[in-house]
């Protein structure tokens, strides 16, 4: 190798050492100034908070002390101490914090920032819009669900179910409904999303069956950890359903609101034909009280055929206090070992609790804890 070849090879690691020195110490800058940013923007919104409480909490005077905190901390921490607040309010003050965040240019800045070019900017304009309320907002986020980008449509969705309008959540439903997503996770968000902001509106949704079998699949499971048991005469219509994911979606939804009134079809879905509704109906019945029928049909499901129906009947018996124990330990006296296994596993991961103060002579115990010490 040349003398020249040699200096140009130099040259060129000594240029390429530099740039990436460069690029990491450009690194490094960035991100201590972004993190001094970022502690910057929260001690400032934590100072505008101390001013801003009690207008928020009271609901007067706010756009006069929200003017007076935006000059002081600036605007950008004032809009987001208000924009948090907003999310646990509702009625007039939500109103009025509407009325200071428009007061102070907020809203028509996301609503430019709605417009740029770059979609992460645009996602961002769009959530924070969906936190701000108002009409002009609300029409931001009917104009995004027209975006691009799925990502700001989405923002958008859940902006519009936030407003909790009825003619904003008719918009959302029907460009979610419009989209062919395929993503299991992001369907199950919105439908959490609708139950947790406007459960009634989903319940209407059930009550015109203008949603199909998987849909209505997921906007019960939604409701159901929602709690909304104004859900409870519609879901209830579905124990009967021809679907069988939806008579089970049914049947845990029952059971997570303890709806005594499903209890009799909840005994007769344990002699489903499909072994997931049986399933799905003997831990449904695990909240709600049973007579000596369902306790009977109980104990016949400790010998199904699948795996996950003994389970669920194992435990679900498990915790009946003597009836259900009877039921088990005539099970582990059987001849099938698969119902052995069951009662046993039913029984072995059973919590003892006692239901009364153990008194001095230790006898007040709880029936549970004598059974379990039998068995």
């Amino acid at each position: 190798m040349t003398s020249a070849a040699i200096t140009l090879l130099a040259l060129g690691t000594l240029l390429l050492g530099s740039t990436a020195f460069i690029s990491c110490l450009a690194l490094v800058i960035h991100h201590a100034l972004s993190e001094a940013l970022r502690v910057r923007r929260e001690r400032r919104a934590e100072e505008a908070l101390v001013l801003l409480a009690a207008p928020i909490i009271e609901g007067e005077e706010l756009c006069d002390v929200t003017a007076i905190a935006a000059k002081r901390f600036g605007r950008g921490p004032v809009a987001e101490v208000l924009r948090r607040a907003r999310n646990d309010l509702k009625g007039e003050r939500a109103t009025a914090i509407t009325a200071a965040l428009e007061a102070i240019g907020e809203i028509d800045k996301l609503q430019k920032l709605a417009r740029s070019r770059r979609a992460a900017r645009r996602r961002t304009a769009i959530r924070h819009l969906g936190e701000c309320g108002g009409d002009c907002a609300r029409d931001a986020l009917r104009d995004a669900l027209q975006d691009r980008e799925w990502e700001v449509r989405r923002a958008a969705r859940d902006g519009l179910l936030s407003d909790g309008r009825e003619e904003s959540i008719r918009f959302a439903v029907q460009s979610y409904l419009g989209e062919t997503a395929e993503n299991l996770g992001w369907r199950r968000s919105f439908y959490a999303r609708f139950a947790l902001v406007a459960p009634d509106q989903l319940c209407g949704l059930l009550r015109e069956a203008t949603l199909d079998p998987v849909e209505e699949k997921l906007a019960i499971e939604a409701l159901g950890h929602a709690r909304s048991e104004s859900a409870l005469p519609e879901v209830r219509r579905r124990l009967a359903a021809e679907d069988p994911e939806l008579r089970a979606s049914a049947a845990r939804f029952s059971g997570k609101l303890r709806d005594q009134a499903s209890t009799p079809i909840l005994v007769r879905l344990l002699a489903d034909a499909e072994w997931f509704v049986r399933a799905a109906a003997a831990r449904g019945l695990e909240s709600l009280p049973k007579g000596a029928e369902a306790l009977a049909t109980l104990g016949k499901c400790l010998n199904d055929s699948s795996w996950w129906v003994r389970s669920n009947a194992a435990r679900t018996l498990s915790r009946e206090g003597e009836p259900g124990f009877a039921i088990l330990r005539r099970a582990i006296e059987g001849d099938d070992n698969y119902a052995r296994d069951a009662a046993l596993a039913a029984l072995a991961t059973l919590r003892v609790t006692t239901v009364a103060p153990i008194e001095a002579r230790g006898e007040a115990v709880s029936s549970r804890t004598e059974a379990v010490a039998t068995w």
